[in-house]
Order: structure tokens, then sequence, then C-alpha cells
């Protein structure tokens, strides 16, 4: 009698039921060159028919891989790291890897306390960490992947920076909006600049481009949103709004706050892109069917979570990945 999905299946069912040895099933498991095609394809059938599920537990004892990842962001609930997450569970699922998210913050332990001995690598979408605490990760052998907004000189060399074009999505940005017509382009960032190592590529694209055309960096146009919340954006375009040579455009430093500024401008009885005109960062999700919708620069998460998850395989295989570099997109939307 055949066994149920619901029975307990175990690799010797599967190799009796394809007619190879165990040691082959484990070969097709965890792809290996040394099965034929129609053997191959045999051992999947099986596997789909009696409903097997590798115990990953027990892989991992004998290869010493916990098949995790671990993906931190600034926040889990911003609407591109979700997608982004999700996009990411489906490709290290289908490579045999759970995921694991986290938000960075102060709060957290030491990063080589959660990851050693946890995670078979790591990928880190937030400058929220100490340099010094991912160097220490990079230092245990854990391979990781760090995607920044600035440059990082003290970076280990062993670690694979994602380089995710913040400064030519930005001046993408701008020369749209030159291209519209617009000549006072209001900025909202959030990063405030302490010294020349800590540099904000939004803010740096922005003066650039406007340089190359031959218009004026005006510092007044530059709101650095260090506060959250709604009041402390409307104090912003309140300030940007009774200068003496108001924007015509705002350039939002993500899609979130582009959504909110297009709500405060309407409760102002200002009209997008009527009366002003205003741009997003990271290309959102949400930011096609907002009303209206938003003109924003990104990448595409689901290409970006393929190569993210494609790269940090090869690091955990063994292979060196000194760099990526992502190439950004201009959506043009009805907001500009």
């Amino acid at each position: 009698m055949s066994k149920l999905k619901s029975d307990r299946v175990t690799r010797r069912d599967v190799a009796e039921r394809a007619q190879v040895s165990p040691a082959v099933v484990s070969y097709v498991i965890n792809n290996s060159n040394y099965v034929s095609p129609s053997t191959r394809e045999r051992v999947l059938t099986a596997i789909a028919e009696l409903g097997y599920k590798p115990n990953r537990h027990a892989q991992g004892l004998k290869t010493q891989k916990s098949h995790h990842i671990l993906l931190i962001g600034n926040d889990i609930r911003n609407s591109f790291f979700s997608s982004l997450a999700y996009q990411m569970e489906r490709f290290a699922y289908a490579a045999g890897y759970n995921l694991v998210l986290a938000n960075a913050g102060k709060h957290r332990a030491p990063l080589v306390e959660d990851v050693a001995g946890y995670y078979d690598g790591l990928v880190i979408f937030s400058d929220r960490i100490p340099i010094r605490q991912i160097n220490e990760v990079a230092e245990y052998g854990v391979p990781v992947l760090f995607a920044g907004n600035r440059d990082y000189p003290s970076l280990d060399p062993g670690i694979t920076q994602v380089d995710i074009n913040v400064r030519q999505g930005m001046k993408m940005l701008v020369r749209h909006l030159l291209e519209k017509g617009h000549r006072e382009i209001g900025l909202f960032t959030g990063l405030t600049v302490r010294s020349k190592y800590d540099q904000d590529y939004r803010l740096m694209g922005y003066v650039e481009e406007l340089r190359a055309n031959g218009i004026a960096f005006r510092d007044e146009l530059v709101q650095v949103l260090g506060e959250r919340g709604r009041d402390a954006l409307g104090k912003s375009i309140d300030r940007l709004l009774k200068l003496h040579h108001p924007p015509t455009a705002i350039i939002c430093s993500n899609d979130s706050i582009a959504m909110q500024t297009i709500r405060v401008l309407h409760e102002k009885g200002l009209s997008v892109p009527g009366n002003i005109a205003v741009v997003g960062f990271g290309n959102f999700p949400e930011s096609e069917y907002y009303i209206p919708s938003i003109t924003s620069v990104g990448v595409s998460i689901e290409d970006l979570a393929q190569k993210l998850l494609e790269t940090l395989l090869e690091r955990i295989s063994g292979s060196s990945v000194p760099r990526i570099e992502l190439k950004r997109t201009l959506w043009i939307r009805e907001s500009t």
C-alpha cells in the first residue's frame, strides 16, 4: 500500500518509489550534478507523489549550515522593505533557506551575538548599525551583504557592498523636473550631514545636477526632516512656501514622505501637480495607485530580491563578491 501525503515520509521511501538509492535522493535534493536528467525527474516525481519534505535541521547538522538567513532593515513596516522581504523569502525558500526579518535599532544586542551560529548569511539594508558591529560579523566568518546610502571607508573588505545608486537616482529626478521647466526645486531629506565621512548621497546628487545645469544651490530649499510625523512635515512645507521664491517642485527622500506631502499640500488648498509638483524616491508598491500616482525612481523589487539572494548564496558557497551595483529606473507618473 502506498503512503498517504499525511504519513511521515522518509528519504528511503522516496528512494524505493523512484527505484534509486537514498544517496541519489540526497543528490537530487541538494542539486548535485551527479544525477542524470531522467533519474532526477523520477526522484522529483516520487517526492511530489509522496509529499516528502526534507529535514533541513538534520541536513544542517551534517553540513554545519542552519539554512537560515537574516535580513535587517530600518523598519520592517516600511512598504518597500516588506515587499523586498516578501520577494526574498520566495527565492530563499526555493533555494532551501528560511528568511528571518529584524529591525535595526539601538535596542539590539551586538550584532555578532545575534548572528553567529544561527544564520548562514546576513543582508543589511540599514545605515543605523555601527560599522564596527558589521565588521565583527564578517570577521566571525558570516557572509554579509551591506547596502547603505554613503561611502564607508572603514567597512571590512570581505563584506559585499550593495551600491543602490542613491546619487544617480537623485540626479535622474532633478533632471526630470528641470526638463518639465522647474527651476526652484525643494528637497526633503532625512539625514543631517555631520562630517565629510557622513555624506548624504541624495543631497549630493541634487546639488551636482543643479550645478551641472547652471542653477545655483539654495540652502533654504533643503529641509532636513529630523522629526517624524505630519506636524514636523507641515512645518517644513510652511517654511518652503513662505520663501520669497518658493519651490515649484519638491523632491521627497522616499515615496511615503511624498504621499504625506501631497496630503498636506491638498489640505492647504494646493493641487499636485497643478500648483506644485512632488516626486518620491524608492518606487514603493503603492506609489502607482496613489492619487495622484507618484513619479519616483527606484529598482525592481523582484529583481533586487533575486540579485541579493543569488549573491548571498554565492558568498555562502565560498565565492568572493566585493561589490554589486544596481541601476535605477525613473517612473514618470501623474504627480509631475
